[in-house]
């Protein structure tokens, strides 16, 4: 995954020069759209073809449950998921399926994002799931496809992990430029303490809140001139980095 511009990286850059005496948190919102949610949930879960994802299948066409189609929205602190669904319950006879149940609708699977333990991920943990009606209301079906999800339900979609680790660590070596001037052991230190603080989710998606530990440094001394800005070529290194 990789970073898109965003206002907060203008913040960040400009914050760090100009704090002074004492070291403080300083905070970047990142702000993940439900399209670009759903393209991580295509590349993890639903990689069959047609966007779908079968568990509990025997492989003869009579018994399987098929996920298809994922659609995210946001709200409510919650992710929802939403996918087409197929069950089928019996066994092959010959050519033939003797079907117990053989049933077609549409599910939806609420999902709370939290912050890693490593900090540098942002976890989807399933917490529930409904059948839907057409009216969007909950309706109810075999007991049949509640089982199948408790036991054959696949770790990817009962806990999604969307990795950082990449965009985390071009953004280090870009906070490197702007340090250059400090310490290594300071640099080290303010680079180190760069993890995902937050994740909260809002009505337009779910924001994923960087932050970082700006180093403290003495106030400058007025006649000693203006601190030194990045190079031409360093700003060319972030302004391709973060193309």
């Amino acid at each position: 995954m990789r970073i898109s511009r965003f206002p907060g990286l203008v913040f960040l850059f400009g914050a760090l020069p100009a704090t002074d005496c004492l070291a403080e948190r300083v905070s970047v919102p990142i702000g993940m759209e439900p399209p670009f949610i759903e393209s991580l949930l295509r590349e993890a879960v639903f990689t069959a073809p047609g966007t779908s994802v079968r568990i509990n299948d025997d492989g003869s066409g009579c018994q399987f449950l098929e996920l298809r189609e994922p659609r995210v929205s946001t709200g409510s602190a919650r992710v929802r998921l939403r996918t087409f669904v197929s069950a089928r319950a019996g066994r092959a006879v010959g050519d033939r399926c003797i079907l117990l149940l053989d049933w077609s609708g549409e599910m939806e699977f609420i999902q709370t994002p939290v912050v890693g333990t490593d900090r540098e991920s942002v976890l989807l943990r399933t917490e529930s799931w409904r059948i839907l009606t057409p009216e969007g209301g909950t309706a109810k079906v075999s007991t049949t496809i509640g089982r199948w999800l408790e036991q054959f339900m696949p770790l990817d979609l009962r806990e999604t992990r969307i990795g950082f680790e990449r965009p985390l660590a071009d953004l280090r070596s870009l906070l490197a430029l702007s340090l250059h001037h400090d310490g290594a052991a300071s640099t080290d230190a303010t680079l180190d303490s760069l993890v995902i603080d937050d994740v909260a989710v809002h009505d337009d998606g779910v924001t994923v809140t960087l932050g970082l530990d700006a180093p403290a440094r003495l106030p400058r001394d007025p006649a000693a001139g203006p601190e030194s800005e990045l190079t031409a070529a360093e700003l060319a290194l972030l302004e391709q980095r973060l193309g």
